[in-house]
């Protein structure tokens, strides 16, 4: 027999669009998991979801899939994460893919997966009147990527000292 999740990504045109809206059924379907990608969250709420800390726990602890790119409370994803601009973004969003990583390490989950998601469109942003693309969505996952093994490390080595 196969053995495979389905996961329910947090995405404004779904039911999980809003921290708020999701936490109710988290709550009334605890067997539900999901695929995080807060960006959503912060563009509905606009804030960096500093006042539905209830929700985020616990959305944490139904994640079984992470969609790792930065947003901002203005905008689906950040033009680049590398940018210093954007240092608030990137750490928010750094600590909640750690404490996603460590909720599936502490309750010993078979697995928790991850894709750095930068940049398809229609969530590129371009140069005006060009479609050139103002990041390079390549080197945009591969620092993504880099964030999040480090992250991982860090979190290895402190949960097992």
């Amino acid at each position: 027999m196969a053995c495979f999740a389905i996961t329910h990504e947090t995405h404004r045109s779904r039911f999980s669009f809003a921290a708020h809206a999701c936490l109710s059924y988290l709550e009334d379907y605890p067997f539900l998991k999901l695929t995080a990608d807060f960006l959503h969250w912060c563009c509905v709420a606009e804030p960096l979801l500093e006042n539905q800390l209830t929700a985020v726990e616990k959305a944490i602890e139904h994640t079984y899939h992470i969609h790792a790119r930065v947003g901002s409370a203005q905008s689906p994803q950040v033009i680049d994460p590398r940018d210093g601009n954007y240092k608030n973004e990137l750490d928010r969003f750094n600590e909640w893919w750690r404490l996603m990583i460590k909720n599936a390490l502490e309750n010993k989950r078979s697995f928790i997966t991850i894709t750095p998601e930068y940049g398809p469109h229609p969530c590129t942003l371009y140069k005006t009147n060009t479609q050139i693309p103002m990041g390079d969505q390549w080197e945009i996952n591969q620092f993504i990527q880099k964030e999040i093994v480090e992250n991982y490390k860090n979190l290895y080595k402190t949960l097992n000292t």
